[in-house]
């Protein structure tokens, strides 16, 4: 099975009623993007926790991602739309919501470089296949059971699109004023054809002529 690690797709797609730019970036992709990383320490861990964020915190490592009184940051310049779940972004948004995915500290990270409000819409649904589940519709072939491939690629352009037509349901203090500018980064970790394949269906439907893989 071939994994779809990350799709970003990095916009400047809506204004806010102040005229501020929204930047917004798109995850999509299977398990390793849902995020399994346990946000608490079990009390029956054998290595007292270590790696686990809350760890990390106690050790002071990752210090910016609580406040003075020991709660979870939640950003109010770094919002996060996940399916049912959306707000600032702050732990909870990986697999589960006692979860973090790569998110979390990418969106930190976006916070400290980025001056623009931004939004990471995520659609990921894990043990799905690249070949089958994520194959663009418009490039052909067969799924093996239901005998038409893309199901989880429509199902994760319908998202992206649910939150272009309606960012108001999805976000706060958020009106649409027409796309301004648009880039495209994909990083996949996928061989060249899947690869190419992917990315000739995601320029297909969001019009990126140019669509960048790392």
């Amino acid at each position: 099975m071939r994994r779809l690690a990350l799709i970003a797709l990095g916009c400047l797609l809506f204004t806010s009623q102040a005229k501020a730019k929204l930047k917004v970036f798109i995850y999509a992709g299977q398990s390793n993007m849902q995020g399994a990383e346990a946000i608490k320490i079990n009390p029956k861990s054998k290595n007292s926790g270590q790696g686990i964020l809350e760890h990390l915190v106690k050790e002071e490592r990752l210090a910016h991602v609580v406040d003075a009184s020991g709660d979870w940051v939640v950003r109010d310049d770094m919002w996060i739309k996940y399916f049912d779940r959306k707000g600032g972004l702050t732990v909870g948004y990986g697999a589960k919501r006692d979860r973090i995915g790569p998110e979390f500290q990418f969106g930190h990270a976006l916070g400290k470089m980025l001056d623009e409000q931004v939004l990471l819409i995520k659609t990921a649904v894990g043990r799905r296949c690249l070949a089958t589940d994520f194959r663009p519709p418009r490039s052909g072939g067969r799924h093996l059971k239901s005998g038409s491939p893309g199901a989880y690629n429509t199902l994760m352009v319908e998202e992206i699109r649910s939150v272009f037509k309606k960012p108001e349901n999805a976000l706060p203090s958020i009106r649409r004023q027409g796309l301004r500018d648009r880039r495209l980064w994909m990083a996949s970790g996928l061989k060249r054809r899947p690869q190419e394949r992917m990315g000739g269906g995601v320029r297909g439907e969001f019009g990126q002529p140019h669509p960048r893989f790392a």
